[in-house]
């Protein structure tokens, strides 16, 4: 006797998501809470960073807040002009929110700031495509500290070696990288086996708002017109 099929239930209500504008508007509230807390507001410049050197920024300064999404959401929390700006002045702060930069609000001291930054300098392997800063060239010889298990992986990366009682030994001089060109990903692999690190990051102070004198200070040229980032969605000042 066939089986009497079960009737499907079907949710004819759908979860409300919660809206994009209403996300904006909580984290405008956010950094605007942050800003009557902290004095001191700073705007990063982290386009010549990685994820892993804003998280150890972040430790840091755990302390402090941090906040490093839209440009347009960051700039209505600071304000755009006179009349809806949270601090005297302070909208002239946010016409440098281009590009890949952050707000950093904290109560550090000015100069302890600068000293970071100004010493905030970190360098990585490259990735494919960077662009060498200079020639590296391995000699022919042994390479004693290296494990000779990596054989297969070298060679495959094209470096001409051969083992010798359990040592690798490069038969001849071999380019790892030269000047002004990209740099391949066997070379960017290679590169990583033999420790070269040619790229170094860092992050920079572009201007300072002290919420106790309401100066602003910059420290590089004002930007000529604002990065449009095609967010049309209405915001709540």
């Amino acid at each position: 006797m066939p089986k009497a099929k079960r009737d499907k239930l079907i949710t004819l209500t759908k979860t409300k998501k919660r809206s994009t504008k209403e996300q904006k508007n909580k984290l405008v509230e956010e950094i605007r809470n942050a800003i009557e807390e902290f004095n001191n507001i700073y705007i990063l410049d982290l386009s010549n960073c990685r994820t892993n050197h804003v998280k150890e920024i972040r430790r840091d300064f755990n302390e402090s807040k941090f906040f490093m999404t839209k440009n347009k959401v960051m700039r209505v929390a600071l304000g755009t002009s006179p009349e809806n700006e949270v601090e005297n002045d302070l909208h002239n702060a946010s016409k440098f929110l281009t590009a890949t930069r952050a707000l950093f609000i904290t109560d550090r001291p000015k100069a302890e700031v600068a000293k970071y930054f100004a010493n905030f300098k970190r360098s990585d392997y490259a990735k494919v495509g960077f662009v060498a800063t200079k020639t590296i060239t391995l000699e022919a010889g042994p390479v004693d500290w290296m494990p000779f298990s990596l054989e297969e992986r070298l060679l495959n990366l094209g470096l001409p070696i051969e083992v010798k009682n359990k040592v690798i030994n490069i038969l001849r001089p071999f380019n790892l990288c030269t000047f002004g060109e990209p740099i391949t990903a066997q070379q960017a692999k290679l590169l990583k086996h033999f420790g070269h690190e040619l790229t170094e990051f860092n992050a920079s102070i572009v201007c300072h708002y002290d919420k106790k004198t309401h100066k602003l200070e910059k420290f590089v040229e004002e930007p000529t017109g604002d990065e449009e980032e095609g967010d049309d969605d209405e915001m709540e000042y």
